[in-house]
């Protein structure tokens, strides 16, 4: 019985754990390291508040690149979440406010348009639903219990006219004409042409007429085999996974690398134009910061800390000329340094 009782326990433990959706810890380790470095920096070097800004200034762009990468990805609220994180480090700070407030009107001007949607699935069901009842009643003998589901099919109907008539002067407002279109022609169908008279006429207005064909017969290009489709969509889903593996792991050199791929396979869209964009800022951002950190550190006389703030220039542009040099330059001063230190019998100093 005891044994029974602990393989129950264990199967709602498991089912449990099944149904516990995941962490999703990885898409704010990024903005944590950021955040961390930055109080460290705040810590050691609190009596330079210039590195201070440098470290802080890193977060911010690293927080902003991040965010606009998950909207673009639809992820909403993992966007919502880097940029509160970021937050709760520099509370306060305009750019990620504003960056957060741009994002909140976005996400609820999308919930509103899955609403929308949502609310022209339900009409078509109704009417659909009425042609059905319609057709029954031709069918069959009438009954009350008929009646009453056609009464409550169209009271239901006649409830979702005016908010059909106002999802299509709402989206007809956002430019969304499919969708405004799609619920005006709904409204129409539920309560007829005058209902939607003005709407219509300013959706009219807003429609451009579909543009000629000028093809000539015979010089249609082929179209794509399906292979080669599959192949293409197959690379873009390889490359969008890895691109959002390296903006998770904080890696904009190789999510630049990966968004240039994606550009040479799909073309410059808007969305991979503006994060290319976004993600040359970001790195340029932190490659300006990282000579400035070094020169600090080399005025200061942190030659080792120096050479390793441009090492870290190299890894995000390998073609950095000015760094090579200052990294050789540091180390000629390091091994002259060391040097000197083991004349005095010193040993080597690692400063």
């Amino acid at each position: 019985m005891k044994r029974t009782l602990s393989l129950v326990v264990l199967l709602v433990v498991l089912a449990g754990c099944s149904l516990t959706p995941p962490r999703q810890t990885g898409i704010l380790a990024p903005v944590t390291r950021a955040a961390d470095e930055y109080e460290q920096a705040r810590e050691r070097y609190a009596d330079d508040p210039a590195i201070v800004d440098l470290y802080r200034e890193r977060l911010v762009e690293l927080a902003l690149t991040l965010a606009q990468h998950r909207r673009q990805e639809g992820e909403w609220y993992a966007a919502e979440r880097t940029l509160h994180h970021a937050l709760a480090t520099l509370p306060g700070h305009a750019r990620l406010e504003q960056a957060l407030e741009q994002t909140n009107l976005a996400r609820q001007a999308r919930l509103q348009q899955v609403r929308d949607q949502a609310l022209a699935a339900e009409a078509e069901y109704r009417l659909a639903r009425r042609s059905t009842l319609q057709e029954q009643t031709r069918l069959q003998e009438q009954d009350y219990l008929h009646d009453w589901r056609v009464n409550r099919n169209a009271s239901r109907l006649e409830a979702l006219a005016e908010p059909l008539h106002n999802c299509a002067r709402r989206n007809l407002e956002r430019n969304a004409l499919p969708l405004a279109e799609r619920c005006l022609v709904l409204a129409e169908r539920i309560r007829g042409e005058a209902f939607v008279e003005d709407t219509r006429q300013a959706l009219q207005a807003r429609l451009t007429p579909p543009e000629q064909s000028t093809t000539v017969a015979g010089s249609e290009p082929r179209p794509t085999p399906p292979a080669r489709n599959n192949n293409r969509k197959a690379k873009e889903a390889e490359l969008r996974a890895g691109l959002t593996q390296a903006m998770n792991a904080g890696d904009l050199s190789h999510a630049r690398a990966i968004t240039h791929q994606l550009i040479e396979l799909k073309g410059q869209t808007p969305q991979l134009r503006d994060l290319q964009r976004s993600l040359d800022t970001a790195i340029q951002v932190q490659i300006d910061s990282l000579h400035k950190l070094a020169n600090e550190h080399y005025r200061l006389q942190r030659y080792q800390e120096a050479k390793s703030a441009w090492e870290e220039v190299l890894k995000l542009d390998p073609d950095d000329p000015q760094a090579r040099a200052l990294i050789e330059r540091a180390d000629r001063v390091i091994q002259k340094l060391e040097s000197l230190h083991q004349e005095d019998g010193n040993g080597p100093n690692p400063r």
